[in-house]
């Protein structure tokens, strides 16, 4: 299965430089105050004149029920980053100014194996009778996903609102 387009630039701006994921030091200074609790903020770092880098942010403003989760929020900001998509949710900011909370990365799925009613047959067959979805795991493909390496960090969690030390990834927003 060939990888999408999207991905292979994905890999390849990654080999060159990485992409972190942000939050602000600061959440009440310009121009942080602006934006969402929760916000995800990404960037590779890459400096422009005046010591600014370029960040790319989504906050969920209009509450998309697939960005309910931060890394989801992140993984739509590399999009715009990777794509150079013409956006508001974009900004310059000093770099002292956010703290890296995890990174983009690119893995390949696991594949799922053969029923046992179908290993008797050619995969090539077997491709062919399956429905789409299924077909995906068996032979999947190379997909984004974000790190987050400082889930217990006390400003993250305010950042994200959440109050409670337990985790976050088995709490629904």
């Amino acid at each position: 299965m060939t990888t999408a387009p999207y991905i292979d630039r994905l890999q390849a701006r990654l080999a060159h430089r990485p992409i972190g994921v942000f939050i602000p030091r600061n959440h009440q200074a310009e121009p942080f105050c602006r934006l969402l609790k929760g916000t995800a903020i990404v960037s590779d770092r890459s400096l422009l004149s005046g010591g600014l880098i370029e960040v790319y942010y989504e906050g969920n403003k209009y509450g998309a029920c697939n960005l309910l989760h931060f890394e989801d929020k992140a993984l739509c900001a590399v999009g715009r980053l990777i794509q150079r998509y013409p956006t508001v949710a974009k900004m310059w900011v000093k770099p002292e100014s956010l703290k890296q909370v995890g990174y983009i990365s690119v893995v390949k799925l696991l594949p799922m194996p053969l029923p046992e009613s179908l290993k008797h047959m050619h995969l090539s067959a077997v491709r062919k009778m399956l429905p789409k979805h299924l077909l995906d795991a068996i032979d999947p493909c190379e997909e984004a996903v974000c790190v987050i390496s400082e889930k217990y960090d006390a400003q993250y969690r305010s950042w994200l609102d959440v109050e409670s030390t337990s985790l976050r990834d088995a709490v629904s927003p």
